[in-house]
């Protein structure tokens, strides 16, 4: 059985649609604020933590201050494969990225810690206890 709990923070919903990530007031549904992150028809991934957004689409990650949706950081990497979504899990202060044949490690800031390349390039799977991800195709 799913348990929601009210956490007293986090009166923004993020969504993300056709290279765009909105923030809706939970209560009204009033766009607070709207980035572009200016790819062609990519689907996009996001992971939301306290105080960053965090949006994949195409070869770009865009690191979005939750509140009031200024962007801390925009990071072009590897493309991921035709149709295919970023996989991405937040632990702790850091944020990791699978696509493209890539697993990278980057501070919620955007800063890059590490990264390395494996070659394949479809269906990627991160995973800590506790916290799995993914890929999926935007086709299927």
């Amino acid at each position: 059985m799913a348990v929601y709990r009210e956490s007293g923070r986090g009166q923004l919903l993020v969504t993300a649609f056709a290279s765009q990530v909105l923030a809706l007031d939970r209560m009204t549904g009033e766009v607070r604020w709207n980035v572009n992150l200016r790819t062609l028809s990519a689907p996009v991934e996001i992971v939301v933590s306290d105080d960053t957004v965090i949006a994949a689409a195409g070869s770009v990650i865009a690191f979005i201050e939750y509140q009031s949706g200024a962007v801390i950081n925009r990071i072009e990497r590897a493309p991921q494969t035709a149709g295919w979504r970023h996989v991405m899990i937040v632990d702790g202060q850091h944020l990791y990225v699978g696509g493209g044949g890539v697993v990278s490690c980057y501070t919620l800031q955007g800063a890059q810690v590490w990264e390395r390349a494996f070659g394949a390039a479809d269906s990627i799977a991160l995973g800590f206890p506790h916290k799995v991800r993914q890929a999926d195709h935007s086709g299927r």
